[in-house]
């Protein structure tokens, strides 16, 4: 899949016009092998002051932990744009076409009690103006070990 393929497709997708205000997100987690290994929900706030998005996230997980990520986004021309959360290394890096947006970024993945560092390909594709749905592959040494399914909506 490539960005491209979205250039005229519709609705267009802004993060700076989707994520300001109060939005909802259900996940899951699914292993390598296709198992589900953890649920969650998300509440995001988001503000906009014309050059940075900032998202503050309460993740509420299936095995009772909870989590909080303050992301940091900077919008970069007219498709791009660059961020920063606790547990991402260095920056992500992304950019929009149409309705897709493709985020690429290295995390650290808290697994028990060892973190590894994981490389996210983040894929979001924007229904409406209320329903966002998300896709990553998280890869180590180039490997899938995982894959994340999101699906938004906005208050």
């Amino acid at each position: 899949m490539k960005l491209s393929e979205f250039k005229n497709t519709k609705p267009r997708f802004l993060l700076e016009e989707y994520f300001v205000g109060n939005c909802k997100a259900w996940g899951v987690f699914e292993s390598r092998r296709g198992k589900i290994k953890n649920q969650f929900s998300v509440d995001i706030k988001g503000t906009w002051d014309g050059q940075k998005l900032i998202l503050n996230e309460d993740f509420i997980f299936s095995n009772g932990h909870v989590d909080n990520r303050l992301w940091t986004i900077t919008k970069i021309g007219k498709y791009g744009y660059q961020g920063t959360a606790e547990g991402v290394v260095g920056k992500a890096v992304g950019e929009v076409s149409g309705q897709a947006f493709r985020w690429n970024y290295k995390f650290k993945l808290q697994v028990g009690t060892r973190k590894f560092i994981v490389n996210f390909d983040d894929w979001m594709f924007l229904q409406d103006e209320k329903i966002l749905i998300n896709r990553a592959v998280l890869r180590k040494f180039g490997f899938v070990v995982g894959r994340v399914w999101l699906f938004f909506e906005r208050s």
